[in-house]
């Protein structure tokens, strides 16, 4: 079981495509131990990269996949390392994108360095290049790939990264463009000039007409207590050199600005986090938002995401702009983790990894990448949007609905409880009374992603307690 924690903003009808995969469909793939962390679509097929299952110990490979509209992998190529993993997955940015010439280009982590590799749509490497020299001289060492954004006037590639320059892990924002060949054009770091302040992360990259803006976080290290997190913005000029920076010292407690993008109007759209220390539990609380600011960075309107109840630490990661509105993708700490990156394609296309931490479940499958083809709307299950609609007579009751039904593999279960209070359990029992899976029910206004294949063709009743007490029933066909 896999829960989808989407967030959704203002969600509008999107322009139809020229060629459409089947929507409402989720795809899980390959071994134990995979991630998808960005995504690209054709008029054909999907490209995303990510991380493979290790074949050592400890060990990552890179890996390059082309997906069909149906789900299937059409092809995969994996770049191995027998010393060091080479990371395609990243945490801050979206680090894979279609060059000028048709084929594509990634950036990844082969620590301390990082690695540009250039593909061709069948998965070939076209070209890898180990990217030394600034590190070598400057004494950094590469964590974490960040965003790519290419020119389309001279092919080359402007990138962000996370670099740690010395034993106490200090870190700092790398800022560097390089050319179609993977030569380094130039080259810049910006660390926090407050000491205290000893991480300085990127998170998203923008291209303007004078040069570039990298959201970033900063973080006071120490005991929760003392922990502060803040998002600064950096405006450089088109060789990366720094003309202004705006950081927001007097918010409470944020970081992570990720999904940053320029609007229509001239402003700025990103996600993150926003929390501050809680006494009671010890420990720094966090809720997702995403904020709009104008041209000058001042903000226009701020919208926290989550409750304190069971989504304290939703990241948003990704967002993208529809007609009149916004649409964010994030995750969030509870059952399972679920990031990646997203499109607008007649629908939202998300790719990421499913992490699942329920040790009741039978093997503990570890993690699994997966693709999901949501329709206009963000639903999963079809007309999920108007399932929290009720009139002012109405009384709130407990909505519950599954697709497809019958199903031979997938089946989404989408749940909304106006009282919900983390209590409530779903079970599936077959017609013999057996229960065959059970499991608890940790977030509100959810659709659940239930793998069926493994069951014989037939009946099965699918319940909802709450308390010990059912509250819903509905029979599940399973037909293979």
């Amino acid at each position: 079981m896999l829960k989808i924690g989407t967030i959704s903003l203002l969600l509008l009808i999107g322009a139809a495509a020229e060629a459409q995969p089947p929507i409402n469909q989720w795809y899980s793939f390959g071994l134990t131990q995979s991630i998808f962390g960005s995504v690209i679509a054709t008029d054909s097929c999907y490209y995303a990269t990510g991380l493979g299952a290790s074949t050592v110990s400890g060990i990552w490979d890179a890996g390059f996949y082309k997906i069909g509209f149906d789900g299937a992998i059409l092809s995969e190529s994996y770049m191995h390392n027998d010393t060091v993993s080479i990371n395609h997955f990243s945490a801050i940015g979206n680090s894979f994108i279609s060059t000028n010439d048709g084929n594509f280009a990634a950036l990844a982590v082969q620590f301390p360095y990082y690695r540009f590799i250039k593909y061709a749509p069948s998965g070939d490497t076209i070209f890898t290049k180990l990217i030394t020299e600034f590190y070598v001289n400057e004494g950094h060492a590469a964590y974490q790939a960040g965003d790519l954004v290419r020119l389309a006037e001279d092919s080359s590639i402007t990138c962000t990264g996370w670099v740690a320059y010395n034993s106490e892990m200090q870190s700092g924002v790398h800022l560097f463009n390089i050319s179609d060949s993977g030569d380094v054009n130039f080259s810049n770091t910006f660390f926090c000039e407050n000491t205290v302040y000893t991480q300085h992360i990127p998170a998203g990259l923008i291209k303007t007409a004078d040069g570039y803006v990298v959201s970033t976080s900063l973080t006071k290290v120490g005991s929760p207590i003392d922990q502060k997190r803040h998002v600064r913005f950096i405006t450089t000029d088109n060789f990366g050199n720094e003309i202004a920076t705006k950081t927001f010292w007097d918010e409470a407690s944020e970081v992570f600005p990720r999904g940053f993008s320029q609007t229509e109007d001239g402003g700025y759209i990103h996600g993150g986090l926003v929390g501050d220390y809680s006494a009671p539990l010890n420990t720094n609380k966090f809720l997702g938002q995403v904020v709009k600011m104008d041209e000058n960075f001042e903000r226009v309107w701020q919208t926290t995401l989550g409750d304190s109840l069971d989504m304290n630490y939703i990241h948003v990661n990704n967002i993208v702009t529809v007609d009149n509105g916004y649409v964010a993708t994030g995750f969030s700490y509870v059952d399972s983790m679920i990031c990646g990156w997203m499109f607008k394609d007649n629908g939202f296309v998300i790719v990421g990894q499913a992490w699942n931490t329920q040790t009741t479940l039978e093997g503990n499958p570890g993690n699994f990448a997966w693709l999901v083809k949501t329709d206009s709307v963000g639903c999963l299950v079809p007309g999920c949007q108007d399932f929290l609609e009720t009139t002012a007579t109405e009384t709130p009751v407990i909505k519950l609905n599954i697709y497809p039904n019958p199903t031979n593999n997938i089946l989404n279960i989408y749940y909304f409880d106006p009282k919900f209070d983390g209590k409530s359990e779903v079970l599936i029992y077959d017609l013999k009374g057996n229960l065959l899976k059970r499991w608890r029910l940790h977030s509100n206004d959810m659709t659940y992603i239930y793998d069926v294949s493994g069951l014989v063709a037939g009946i099965y009743v699918l319940e909802i307690f709450t308390d010990g007490t059912r509250q819903l029933s509905e029979k599940v066909i399973v037909s293979h």
